[in-house]
């Protein structure tokens, strides 16, 4: 009884340490590259280590966020490392307007599911649509929108895919029979 009660702890434990382990979307230093329109050019990412802006280059995830900029300086885009996704107007108009935004993540083993936009997003018109590209790389599209008030912003989640892991029950149930054959075959 006691190996048992060993187990069911081994086996809580590992399933509340995936769930942690999960919490960070895009680990430090993914890199990430956008564009707007099509043209990398047409939005910049702050370099950290130039403390400036750089047309047509990605932005490293440091240990807090990337940040993107348009180069009219009136769309502003923010990602940090748990996903949140911030487009925020950066004219003061509220006006974002209609563009098509494409974000890629050099991580081959980053595995997106598709974002979802925040409840409390404060789009007065318009629409904002996401679609996963690839598992590495998700497009924005806005179109006519039009925040509530002036310098806001929109929020979005992105979320790793799920992985298909084996419950901690089938787990915990696949043990007990390997400890079972194994007893059945000492006798």
């Amino acid at each position: 009884m006691k190996r048992f009660s060993v187990l069911a702890a081994a086996a809580l434990l590992a399933s509340t340490a995936s769930l942690a382990a999960s919490a960070a979307v895009l680990p430090p230093g993914t890199r990430v590259s956008a564009t707007l329109g099509g043209d990398a050019q047409a939005l910049s990412g702050f370099d950290p280590t130039l403390q400036d802006y750089v047309a047509g280059q990605a932005a490293p995830v440091l240990d807090g966020d990337i940040e993107f900029m348009s180069a009219d300086a009136t769309l502003g885009l923010d990602l940090d490392s748990s996903g949140l996704l911030r487009l925020w107007d950066n004219s003061g108009t509220g006006e974002l307007g209609s563009r098509v935004i494409e974000l890629s993540f050099a991580d081959a083993g980053l595995r997106l599911a598709r974002p979802t936009l925040s409840a409390l997003t404060p789009l007065l018109s318009g629409s904002l649509q996401f679609e996963l590209l690839s598992p590495q790389s998700v497009r924005l599209t806005l179109t006519d929108a039009r925040t509530d008030t002036n310098f806001a912003y929109v929020d979005a989640q992105l979320a790793l895919a799920p992985v298909p892991e084996p419950a901690p029950a089938a787990l915990l149930a696949l043990g007990l029979l390997g400890l079972a054959l194994r007893r059945r075959i000492r006798r």
